[in-house]
């Protein structure tokens, strides 16, 4: 009986050592372990089990929009990627969104028991925001790191894709109005460089993640890819089953240090009948640009395109292009009967009108009047009559003149015009309805703001800052505004906004710098694995255990010590009553 008795104490000691390793709260280690407000990072998680199924998961309460979510597992560790600004970031949009309010995250780890253990992270976030401008030579990475309020010093640490420190934290060099360093990797891949910004004197902080892609690694938004600085590809286009589509006013430079030749661009083979790339010329030398032509073609049906294009040279890869495109598409039906079974709709049997073109897309500036015109003709044997028009869901912001009547064989003129008073993109289905028949137009249309004045203020602003800012981020900045205003007169609105933007927020950056920052001062500095929870409930049961168990261990070793003899005892008095 001791001995069983024993045996079931260290069974119940084991297992409740095998439930407090189970349900051990999570620890949390935050890249870098201070961030900005609205700022990018990464958060880590060690949930201490690694061979068992477990969920981690995450909460901030006490938000107005409280945000929640899991840590996705790769390997051994569990991680988030927040970022406002990559689209690609594997837990989406940062959750602390000001520097004025104390954060507590509330991570989680489940098993398959559903026994679970959490954590409670205080988050103070920082005021100072940071702006890290990167580019790749080779295998020479160059930093200037902009910071809106007051830095007294700014330091990085890489990272890899798994997010193992390759390199810890160093300091940037501080320049009048920005810090700059620089960092050597010699392989491809996906990094990710942590950047720390403090104030010693006023307390404040910031910190930012900032993800750099080289040669073949795959990217996404806010990075930058091998010795090729490329545009964006970004635009929505209306177009016929038939149509090919091209657009040229997209720039590719070479930042490195060598010249590039036997160049080309390839993209996912899935969709290489549809999308091409094309490069102006073959061969670009150090610091050179030229345009490269996108081309859609063979599109059978509304699509959306999200990839990221190679640039190669010689066969290597040496950058990459990301491209977002979202493609509506008219259906051109076959009627004859021998169609698609009828899954497109085709005008009306004995439909004599015909209209052309059959499509209304472009780009245009909110304030001006986008205008396009229209053929009508009547391929029957009757006077059109009766002509009525129904913009549908575009109602009263289109108008629409149409011709009374169509005698026999000819043609008359359609026109329609739109003056939207906001920015947007604005589509919808025009019905022409007739004694005849019934013809439809699609229209899809996008309205930018006018920012031709917004360039030229621009230009102002960045001349005022001449004497106080290097010469070299001064170019930049004005190569971004002579891009944006070529666009715009070219009328390719939306990478004239894009470059406007940029150029527009760095100019910002320099500027609240020089007036000292207007930014409220946050406080305090974030415990990277701090917690907030009491003592573990599973640790308290454990120390009880092991006290039982101690106890009852002594307790046997007294019986066995001073209770065997009465039982020697009783046993002779046994064997003696045999005896008569």
């Amino acid at each position: 009986m001791k001995r069983l008795g024993g045996l079931a104490l260290l069974l119940f000691f084991a297992a409740m050592v095998s439930q407090a390793a189970a349900l051990s709260a999570p620890t949390v280690t935050f890249i870098p372990e201070q961030f900005s407000e609205n700022g990018s990072f990464i958060a880590l998680v060690d949930p201490g089990v690694y061979d068992k199924s477990v969920r981690v998961t995450w909460i901030t309460p006490g938000i107005s929009n409280t945000s929640l979510g899991l840590f996705p597992r790769d390997g051994d560790k569990w991680t988030c990627y927040f970022s406002n600004s990559d689209e690609a970031a594997t837990c989406g949009p940062t959750p602390f969104q000001s520097s004025l309010t104390s954060y507590t995250m509330i991570v989680t780890s489940v098993d398959k028991h559903k026994s679970q253990a959490s954590r409670s992270v205080g988050v103070n976030v920082g005021s100072i925001k940071l702006s890290p401008d990167i580019t790749v030579q080779g295998g020479k990475i160059s930093m200037a790191v902009y910071t809106s309020g007051v830095a007294t010093g700014v330091s990085y640490a890489i990272y890899d894709e798994d997010f193992n420190l390759l390199q810890d934290y160093e300091d940037l060099t501080k320049e009048p109005f920005y810090f700059k360093g620089q960092a050597t990797l010699d392989r491809s891949g996906t990094y990710y460089f942590a950047f720390a910004a403090e104030n010693a004197n006023e307390g404040t902080f910031g910190g930012e993640v900032k993800k750099l892609v080289i040669g073949s690694g795959s990217g996404g938004s806010g990075t930058v890819s091998g010795v090729i600085e490329a545009d964006n590809v970004r635009f929505s286009v209306l177009m016929n089953k038939t149509q090919t589509y091209r657009r040229t006013n997209y720039m590719i430079k070479n930042i490195g240090l060598e010249n590039l030749t036997s160049m080309g661009v390839s993209v996912d083979p899935a969709i290489s009948d549809r999308l091409s790339i094309a490069l102006a010329k073959g061969t670009l030398a150090p610091n050179e640009s030229m345009y490269f032509t996108v081309q859609l073609s063979n599109m059978q049906t509304a699509m959306s395109v999200r990839t990221v294009a190679n640039v190669t040279s010689n066969g290597t890869t040496v950058g990459q292009i990301p491209v977002a495109v979202n493609v509506s598409v008219l259906n051109e039906c076959d009627c004859s009967g021998s169609g698609n079974g009828g899954t497109t709709q085709c005008p009306p049997t004995g439909s004599d009108i015909s209209i052309t073109p059959a499509t209304w897309s472009g780009q245009y500036v909110v304030g001006q009047s986008a205008t396009a015109n229209f053929t009508i003709t009547n391929n029957g044997d009757a006077e059109i009559t009766d002509i009525s028009t129904s913009a549908g869901s575009l109602g009263n912001m289109l108008s629409i003149s149409a011709p009374e009547s169509i005698p026999v064989s000819m043609s008359r003129e359609m026109s329609m015009s739109m003056a939207p008073f906001s920015a947007g993109t604005y589509s919808g289905t025009v019905t022409i309805t007739t004694n005849e028949g019934t013809q439809n137009v699609l229209i899809a249309l996008t309205f930018f703001e006018d920012i031709a004045n917004d360039i030229g203020d621009a230009r102002t602003t960045l001349s005022d800052l001449y004497s106080q800012v290097d010469s070299s981020t001064i170019s930049s900045i004005e190569s971004e505004l002579d891009g944006a205003e070529s666009d715009f007169e070219s009328g390719y609105y939306d990478t004239a906004t894009q470059k406007y933007e940029s150029a527009s927020a760095k100019i910002q950056l320099l500027s609240d710098m020089v007036s000292g920052g207007g930014v409220p001062s946050g406080g305090g500095t974030t415990p990277g694995g701090g917690s907030g929870e009491g003592i573990n409930p599973i640790i308290i049961i454990l120390i009880i255990a092991l006290v039982v168990l101690v106890g009852v261990f002594f307790y046997l070793k007294k019986v066995r010590g001073t209770g065997g003899g009465e039982e020697e005892e009783f046993d002779e008095e046994l064997e003696e009553g045999e005896e008569f």
